[in-house]
């Protein structure tokens, strides 16, 4: 999904550091702009912007009191909604339900109200466009009462684990490089053979094992 306005190194970094002030997983992040990029690229003006509104859901989502998994429920039907070009039915819910700041900031972008959005989504009204606009124009909002809340115990395990990560990223990159050369799938197959053939041996070796216990019996 990169856009080739930065080296992928780069990329990752930005969204490492977007996760980081997020408070948010990295792979969970990665995951959600990976697929922003695929599924709704074309909503976005780059992979910036699409890191930038990644981030700002996910604080909104932080602010509004979802459970990790009414974020991911939230994320996955956003994303959705965008790949798809609007917000409509179940989605809209949805977004009500977990993520009340975009709903906010979407009523306000439209001037309209929370019902009128409801008719909006059900007649298809509410586009990408609408939210992605909705989403920055509430970005002043939402990063200052972001900033007031404290961090938890939690917020702190998920940077340090995103820090790992990044640490152990070369390492990760050279066990995956080993795991898919040539010569090691053909250990492995060496070495499955090599325990299959140890099992008919154990096995054969019980069988002789049982007839001397019972000739000593």
């Amino acid at each position: 999904v990169n856009d080739g306005l930065q080296t992928t190194e780069e990329l990752q970094n930005k969204i490492f550091a977007a996760a980081n002030r997020a408070r948010s997983s990295y792979t969970d992040m990665a995951g959600v702009v990976g697929r922003l990029g695929i599924l709704a690229g074309e909503a976005f003006s780059s992979n910036d912007e699409i890191i930038a509104f990644t981030e700002l859901m996910a604080k909104s989502f932080r602010i509004g009191g979802a459970s990790a998994m009414e974020q991911a429920a939230g994320m996955y039907q956003l994303t959705q909604a965008l790949a798809a070009g609007r917000l409509q039915g179940d989605e809209f819910r949805s977004i009500m339900e977990n993520a009340p700041l975009l709903a906010d900031a979407i009523a306000k972008f439209t001037g309209k109200s929370k019902g009128h959005l409801k008719e909006m989504s059900a007649n298809g009204e509410l586009t990408a466009d609408i939210i992605i606009g909705a989403m920055f124009a509430a970005s002043e909002e939402i990063e200052e009462r972001y900033s007031r809340m404290p961090k938890t115990f939690s917020d702190i395990w998920k940077n340090i684990g995103n820090a790992a990560l990044r640490e152990f990223g070369p390492a990760i990159q050279k066990i995956s490089a080993m795991l898919n050369d040539p010569s090691m799938e053909n250990s492995m197959r060496s070495l499955g053979r090599t325990i299959a053939d140890v099992a008919v041996a154990a096995v054969q070796l019980m069988d002789v094992i049982g007839k001397v216990s019972e000739f000593v019996r």
